[in-house]
């Protein structure tokens, strides 16, 4: 004997209740991994291109050896945290025992401050510079606590800890060479 199918009244004729649900077709669950997959792949690569190409964003592990694109710099804050080694600078004051400004002229100079021997600073014969010498700086770029800390810390004055203030970061060596 045959079965007869018989619709409930009111239900639509063209598909029978178990058909009809809303939502992602079966078929189109197993696609989604991989075009995620494919997504985060071409954004790795991508990143990768970048840093290639020279990408003049800062990254953590790249150190910087441009003291004027610091100094030049819209936004500082991007230097954060990053090394940095300036060679061939000149120095442009000395300010105290171990911090000194850099730089080719009053107007587009950084801060220094050689970190303490403890610290794995240079020894404190290597911090010594004089204005107008040419130094080697290795260090990391570092985002300024306060400046009437600074000030105390480092024993600047009046005009060069408002000087620093504006700047908003420092170098603090680990490295200082060509230093008498």
């Amino acid at each position: 004997m045959a079965e007869v199918y018989e619709q409930p009244r009111g239900a639509a004729a063209s598909k029978p209740a178990h058909a009809r649900r809303p939502g992602v077709p079966a078929w189109a669950w197993p696609l989604i991994p991989l075009v995620l997959g494919a997504l985060a792949l071409g954004l790795s690569l991508r990143g990768a291109n970048d840093q290639r190409a020279g990408s003049s964003q800062p990254t953590a592990g790249n150190a910087v050896t441009d003291m004027l694109t610091v100094v030049n710099a819209a936004d500082k804050s991007t230097f954060v945290g990053r090394p940095a080694e300036f060679a061939n600078v000149k120095v442009q004051n000395v300010t105290g025992n171990r911090s000194f400004w850099i730089g080719p002229n009053k107007d587009q100079q950084l801060f220094v401050v050689a970190d303490d021997p403890s610290n794995g600073g240079p020894p404190a014969a290597a911090a010594q510079v004089q204005s107008g010498q040419n130094v080697t700086v290795s260090g990391v770029i570092e985002q300024l606590q306060g400046a009437a800390e600074a000030q105390k810390t480092w024993g600047l004055d009046a005009a060069n800890s408002a000087q620093l203030a504006k700047q908003g970061m420092y170098v603090r060596a680990k490295q200082i060479t060509g230093a008498r």
